[in-house]
Parts: structure tokens; C-alpha cells; sequence
């Protein structure tokens, strides 16, 4: 008989929680510090600090990290240092003099939001220390695409994820700000008009991710911010992983498993708060001025954000607001696609899954089927993981509680279970991690050098890759290939199985693994095309 369970309620008051015996709060006076909800440090791996502990409450530690960013400010960075003086000036005296910034990112929600959660116990320690208090200013900046890589399906998913932020964080009293522009170039504009003091978020774990941070904190640094850095995309800390790797990322799973086996458990998830202290402490109209004030009188960041000054200048209601998916120059998918971005799907799909424990406890990922009619056959939570509307480490000890009900049968290997899903997660983050090139053929060594048609960089990567037409190429070979990518990504090839799921993938921006593996083998192995053309194709679908 198939048992339901209702999802346990990690939702509770931050001023309740028990303070985690293995968590540390920075102290006020560390410039850079880190924030790890990972696996502990080898003892000459203190930087890269993390913590796991089997404890039910969360244990993360907080450890100071010298700062090991070199140079100086950029020159847009140093015109708007030498306001320092207006930047005081400026902000207002109803403001708190502790102003931090909880900046989103692919950590898009509540629960076991890590960054949120060292925002807040920073509060506590200041208020328990009789300290000044500390206002919380949530911001998610919309980046403008340099190239269209992505559908509307895609930006519709994330906008989806914003919104359903905003309502949760509204729901708490406080207000989500939404900018738009250049990440790097909104945060420098906005710490020094706003007056900021401090900045917590979610490290990245990719190298262009990675890099952007180290320029973000350097923009920090030369604007007095404190800045509190958190690792929690993954369940393991993969700079940990490589570490005890000898240097290097596993190239194969089965390495990854053996390390991960002899490293502490993933800590528990933290509860989402109930309440966001401070939440009020501030007004979009008083930011708004303030914004605008700063951008007039430095005319040189007017185009920062997006609607601050130009020809179309928002409303301060607008300004801070989701933007509709038409201001982002993309028509919405009609159909809507079957999947609806946000926090609150996530963890609704996520109770769906598991209110059959038999199929959690007893899942093997080879015996779903890709055409399924009733309903997907898994759990079709990889674009929540991936954004961040559902913690990784939710997930995991949801599945692992009904699991030790319904231990695996003798011999299943751990890759097939839904645990080892995670870990499969687990092992591409940490390649990726500790591979520069992850995204490219050319440096990357789990790649081998091919001589792939339609390899040209433009056809690869440039932004017009669809409009290529047959006959502007000059190449006999790189014509056929170009009518054979269109008729591939239209599903025309005249083989039904690969026409049929690339037609879901346009029309659902989604497919099962196995058919997303047949459609990308198809392509590459069959016809011996880019597999850039592969990815880029099936990423702008989605």
C-alpha cells in the first residue's frame, strides 16, 4: 500500500532556531569573510573553510578569509569612490546606519537560503551586542543579455522565480528589488548610493562565475563594504573534492563516490524565516530618490540600471518590479510551458514526488520512460535545482528520510537511485569547477579534439546562428551540414524518434534525459556536427 506523507514544516522563526553548536559568526571587523553549508577543510585548506555535521539544525561556519584580489579598482570604480562624501551625505537619516545587501542569484528563495540566513544572524549578533541595527535590502539584478542564448521559455521560467520571491519576501514584510543591467556596474551604483555597509551572497562555483565574484569584490573593497560570501549550490564543497583528489577533479563517478563517502554528511536545510527583522526599515521611495539623486548628479552611471534616466525613465513602482517578459524583447510561449518557475512549484512537485514513498525508495532512473503519457516519470525538478528555487539539500534529505524505509535492493548501484542523481550533480559541478574551459572544446582535456562541421566559432556562438542560411556559405561540406542543423532543430530529419523530442523540446522546452542523449548523439555523432550547435540550440529552446 502506498503511504503519503506530508512534508515536514522546516518553516519556523530565525529568533527561535537553537544556535548550531559548530557555527561561528564572523566577527564585524573581516573585510572578506565565507560562508560554507558544505564538508570541513583539510587542515592546510582553512580558506576554503565548510562544514557538515549529522546535527538536525544547520551547521555552517563562517571563517575570515584574507583577501587575495589583486589591483585596483577600475576607473568607473574610482569615479564614484572619490563621491564617498556625497554617499554620506546622501543617505538619509531614517535609514539604519547598517544597510546590507542580500543579493539573489541562483539561490532563488527561502528555505535554506544560506546567504539570507548569515544576513539575518548578523542582525542578531548586533542587536544582542546592543550594536546599531542593521536594514536588509534583497536585490535580484536581471543581467541584459550580450547574446540571445536562452528562449522565452527559459526567461520566463526565471521571471516566474523572481515574482514568486517577491510575494514570499512581501509575505514577511520586506521587498524584493529587481534592477536590470550589468551585475558588476548595478552593485557599485547601488552600494554608493544607498550607502551600503555590507554585501552577503552565494558564491559562485563555475570559473566565469568565480571570476565575476572576485571583480565584485574588489568593487566592494574599494567602497568599504564588508563583503559575506556563502557555499551552498552544492551539497559537497567541490574545491574540497579536488583538494582530496590530489589537485584535480574526478573524471569519473565512481572516484567522486569514494571521496564524498569518507566526508561528512551535507547539513541538514535551514528553515525559511517567518519573519525578516528590519524589513521595514526602509522605503522604495526613499531608495528611489536616492537612486536617482546619485545617477544625476553622476551622469556617467545614468545607463547603469535600466531605467533610472534615458528615454524611458520608470516610475519608482517600475523600477524595483519583475519586468514582463516582452520588456526583455521576447514574445511569451503560447502554450505556457508545463513548468512554472518559483519557490512554491518546487517544493509543491517536490511533495507531489514523494507522496509515494515506494516510488522514492525504490526509484532506478533507466527503468522511467521518456514517453510517459500520464505524466512525466521523474521528477522534473532539475530547472527548480538549477535556479535555486529548491535547495539540493532539501531534496536530499527528503528522499533520503523515506529511503531508509525502503532500502535499496541488493546491488542497485548508487548511480541509478535518486540520491545518486544529486550525485551526478555533484560530479559535473566539480569538473566544472576545477576545469577553466568546462564550456569549451578547445583546453578542456575530458575533451577530445575533433574536427566537428560547422565548428567556426560564428557558427557556434554568434547570436544569428539561426539565420544562417545555406547558401551564404561558401564550403560545399558546411552547407549540407547548416541544412541538416535546421532540419535537426525544426525535428525534420525524417527519423521520428529524433523528430518527436526535438518537437518537445520546442514546444515544452523540455525532454526526458534519454531523449535529450538521442537528440544530442543524433547530432553529433550521426552528423557529425559542432556539439556546441548541439547545446546552444537546445538551451535557447529552453
Amino acid at each position: 500500500m502506498t503511504r503519503k506523507r506530508q512534508r515536514s514544516t522546516w518553516t519556523r522563526n530565525v529568533d527561535d532556531r537553537p544556535t548550531p553548536h559548530r557555527r561561528q559568526i564572523a566577527t564585524l571587523n573581516n573585510v572578506d569573510t565565507t560562508v560554507d553549508a558544505t564538508t570541513p577543510p583539510g587542515p592546510e585548506d582553512a580558506e576554503n573553510a565548510n562544514n557538515n555535521g549529522p546535527s538536525a539544525s544547520s551547521t555552517a561556519t563562517v571563517t575570515s578569509s584574507p583577501d587575495v584580489l589583486q589591483g585596483g579598482a577600475t576607473a568607473k570604480a574610482e569615479t564614484i569612490g572619490d563621491n564617498e562624501q556625497l554617499k554620506q551625505t546622501k543617505v538619509k537619516a531614517a535609514l539604519p546606519k547598517r544597510r546590507a545587501i542580500v543579493w539573489f542569484r541562483r539561490d532563488l528563495r527561502l528555505h535554506d537560503n544560506l546567504a539570507l540566513d548569515a544576513a539575518m544572524r548578523t542582525q542578531q549578533q548586533l542587536q544582542r551586542a546592543g550594536d546599531e541595527e542593521m536594514a536588509l535590502l534583497p536585490i535580484y539584478i536581471l543581467h541584459r543579455p550580450k547574446f540571445q542564448r536562452c528562449g522565452p521559455m527559459r526567461f520566463q521560467f526565471v521571471l516566474e522565480a523572481i515574482a514568486d520571491l517577491a510575494t514570499s519576501i512581501a509575505k514577511l514584510d520586506g521587498r524584493l528589488l529587481v534592477l536590470r543591467g550589468d551585475a558588476e556596474d548595478v552593485l557599485r551604483v547601488v552600494m554608493t548610493a544607498w550607502g551600503v555597509t555590507d554585501l552577503f551572497f552565494e558564491a559562485g562555483v563555475v570559473h566565469y562565475s568565480i571570476e565575476r565574484d572576485n571583480r565584485v569584490r574588489d568593487i566592494a573593497k574599494s567602497l568599504d563594504v564588508k563583503v559575506t560570501t556563502v557555499r551552498g549550490v552544492t551539497l559537497y564543497d567541490p574545491h574540497e573534492i579536488i583538494r582530496l583528489n590530489g589537485g584535480q577533479p574526478p573524471t569519473h563517478y565512481e572516484r567522486l563516490l569514494e571521496i564524498t563517502e569518507k566526508m561528512p554528511q551535507p547539513t541538514q536545510p535551514i528553515p525559511a524565516p517567518v519573519k525578516l527583522a528590519n524589513a521595514a526599515s526602509f522605503s522604495t521611495t526613499q531608495l528611489f530618490s536616492l537612486l536617482e539623486d546619485f545617477c544625476q548628479e553622476n551622469p556617467s552611471t545614468a545607463d547603469v540600471i535600466a531605467g533610472v534616466d534615458g528615454d524611458v525613465k520608470k516610475t519608482e513602482a517600475e523600477l524595483f518590479a519583475v519586468p514582463p517578459l516582452t520588456a526583455l524583447g521576447l514574445t511569451p510561449p503560447n502554450p505556457h510551458a508545463p513548468f512554472i518557475g518559483g519557490e512554491s512549484q518546487a517544493l509543491k512537485r517536490l511533495d507531489d514526488f514523494c507522496e509515494d514513498e515506494r516510488r522514492v525508495g525504490q526509484f532506478e532512473k533507466p527503468k522511467t520512460s521518456p514517453v510517459s503519457i500520464d505524466g512525466p516519470s521523474t521528477t522534473t525538478l532539475s530547472a527548480y535545482l538549477s535556479f535555486g528555487c529548491l535547495s539540493a539539500r532539501e531534496f536530499f534529505y527528503r528522499i533520503m528520510f523515506i529511503q531508509l524505509q525502503y532500502p535499496h535492493r541488493p546491488g542497485l548501484p548508487t548511480q541509478v537511485t535518486l540520491e545518486g542523481q544529486l550525485m551526478w550533480r555533484e560530479f559535473f559541478y566539480c569538473y566544472a569547477c576545477g576545469t577553466p574551459k568546462f564550456y569549451s572544446q578547445e583546453g578542456n582535456p575530458g575533451c577530445k579534439q575533433i574536427d566537428w562541421r560547422l565548428l567556426n566559432e560564428d557558427y557556434v556562438s554568434h547570436p544569428e546562428l539561426d539565420e544562417h542560411e545555406p547558401n551564404q556559405l561558401t564550403d560545399p561540406d558546411e552547407k549540407i551540414a547548416m541544412r541538416q542543423f535546421q532540419s535537426w532543430k525544426d525535428g525534420r530529419t525524417g527519423f521520428p524518434w529524433i523528430d518527436a523530442v526535438m518537437r518537445q523540446i520546442n514546444q515544452e522546452g523540455w525532454t526526458h534525459h534519454a531523449g535529450r542523449h538521442a537528440v544530442a548523439c543524433f547530432l553529433t555523432v550521426e552528423c557529425s556536427t559542432s556539439r556546441g550547435c548541439e547545446e546552444r540550440r537546445i538551451s535557447r529552446r529552453k
